[in-house]
């Protein structure tokens, strides 16, 4: 940023969208052929899995979900936020947080207590 603290920069590939939508076609294929009751449940899983290509979108799921964990948990979990005015459809920007991933915490914990995750 211009006031020189660290973000994170989350770019999306070029081909990802047309990969997506050439493998879509070829399971939609497949689907019709093998099981045609199954088309209208594909429509649909395609349309959310579409909604994953706008990173303003997961910008936004960001800041909702903070403003809904945050006030509770705040001592205990950080979360990045999203700079909005350097996201687009592309590209995702947040702040840099230094720290474990919550994921490596809840493994570790997991693991204490025998789970096998």
């Amino acid at each position: 940023k211009s006031d020189g603290s660290e973000v994170v920069v989350k770019v999306q590939y070029p081909s990802v969208r047309r990969t997506f939508y050439v493998d879509m076609s070829c399971i939609k294929t497949v689907v019709g052929l093998l099981e045609p009751s199954l088309q209208p449940i594909f429509v649909e899983l395609r349309k959310q899995f579409l909604t994953e290509f706008d990173y303003r979108g997961e910008a936004q799921n960001l800041t909702d979900v903070a403003q809904l964990v945050l006030p509770a948990w705040q001592d205990s979990i950080a979360m990045p936020t999203p700079i909005l005015e350097l996201c687009s459809e592309d590209v995702l920007t947040m702040t840099c947080l230094q720290g474990e991933k919550l994921e490596t915490v809840m493994r570790r914990e997991w693991a204490r207590l025998g789970f096998d995750p």
